[in-house]
């Protein structure tokens, strides 16, 4: 698996000197569709679910609750608690890539970065597949909570069930976007958060919050089909170096800056 994430080259110079990455607000992202093609497939996959008429009485109860709680959780996360995200690419140099996030991107190892927190979620694009995952993820939620109501365990433990299936939620995409073939790490924040900024683009305000990561886990950074891409390419092992060096890392491998090979001005 590969972890590619794109952007323009102020953001990267921030990103490598800072070590964070910034999460988006999920509704404010390209995708007018974005956590609501999701909900879709889950609700269908609730009301759908054999345990709605099971003679378990735990988990027919489950049933019940997960439903009423996942619609009601749903609405409240958006407007109390939204999802904030990171988007990753398994493709290295796409095209349509360069042109919609920027002529820059870092390549991350996938066992480095899950080791600063990040929960990464492939992304699922056709109706076969977001039917077939959420059917089994609303099963499971459901089994983990009837076990919690035999235990008579309520309240936030519950809860958490659902904010898990909340974020696989974020992996269901529409099928146009498949060509980007994306990876996602998925938070949710209080939007209250001191935590989060915000940032201009364009005439659009977008809040985020940032996420650091080690700088281990950066394996390559990767210069797109941009004009004087070679002298980019020795400023950016030039700038490397120097943040290796005054971070006085141990880092046993050498971080390589690629030049696309695309054609293209």
């Amino acid at each position: 698996m590969r972890l590619i994430h794109y952007t323009n080259l102020e953001a990267l110079v921030s990103i490598i000197e800072t070590q964070t990455l910034r999460l988006t607000d999920a509704r404010y992202l390209n995708d007018s569709q974005e956590m609501k093609e999701g909900f879709d497939y889950i609700g269908k996959q609730i009301k759908l679910s054999e345990y709605a008429q099971s003679t378990d009485k735990y988990l027919k109860q489950a049933h019940r609750i997960f439903e009423n709680e996942f619609n009601n959780f749903a609405t409240f996360s958006e407007r109390e608690e939204p999802a904030f995200l990171c988007s990753f690419s398994s493709s290295s140099d796409l095209l349509s890539q360069w042109r919609s996030y920027g002529m820059f991107a870092i390549e991350f190892e996938p066992t480095y970065i899950q080791y600063s927190n990040f929960n990464i979620l492939e992304c699922k694009y056709t109706d076969e597949d977001k039917e077939r995952l959420a059917q089994e993820r609303v099963s499971q939620a459901i089994c983990e909570i009837a076990q919690l109501v035999s235990l008579g365990e309520f309240g936030e433990n519950y809860l958490a069930v659902i904010d898990e299936v909340q974020k696989f939620n974020a992996s269901l995409k529409h099928m146009s976007f498949h060509e980007e073939k994306e990876f996602r790490h998925v938070e949710s924040v209080s939007a209250n958060s001191q935590n989060i900024k915000f940032r201009a683009d364009n005439n659009l305000l977008k809040p985020y919050i940032d996420k650091s990561f080690c700088l281990e886990s950066v394996k390559a950074i990767h210069v797109g089909p941009v004009k004087e891409k070679y002298q980019t390419q020795k400023a950016l092992e030039r700038l490397i170096g120097i943040r290796r060096d005054y971070e006085n890392t141990n880092i046993e491998h050498e971080i390589p800056v690629i030049c696309s090979e695309i054609p293209f001005q």
